[in-house]
């Protein structure tokens, strides 16, 4: 479960900084083990290793993932009507590339 967590940027987790992402296993291990939830000393010891066994990795996947959104909202912006307001622009980018690229389309193609 530790590793999930690492790695989540779905539904907000995007955002969340390793400590944080430690506390929600902290407070999942509480909810869903309430009978004998594992010792926090032992969370800790696992927390450490997923840090120190997936972090260059994981943080080289992020980094990719933002480029790769970065070149999809310039692309994407390349064929924006210059009448498209930016809330707008801005909002079609966060839905992710292939439903922006059919809006955009669908944009096109009603002008």
């Amino acid at each position: 479960m530790g590793c999930s967590y690492f790695y989540r940027y779905s539904n907000g987790w995007k955002d969340l900084t390793d400590d944080q992402r430690k506390e929600r296993l902290l407070e999942w291990n509480n909810q869903l083990c309430v009978d004998s939830p594992l010792p926090e000393r032992e969370l800790d010891s696992i927390w450490k290793w997923v840090i120190d066994t997936h972090r260059k990795k994981r943080d080289q996947e992020r980094q990719d993932w933002e480029d790769k959104q970065v070149k999809q909202d310039e692309e994407f912006r390349k064929h924006v009507p210059p009448t498209m307001s930016e809330n707008k622009v801005k909002s079609i980018t966060e839905l992710g590339d292939s439903i922006a690229q059919y809006l955009l389309v669908i944009i096109q193609y009603s002008l």
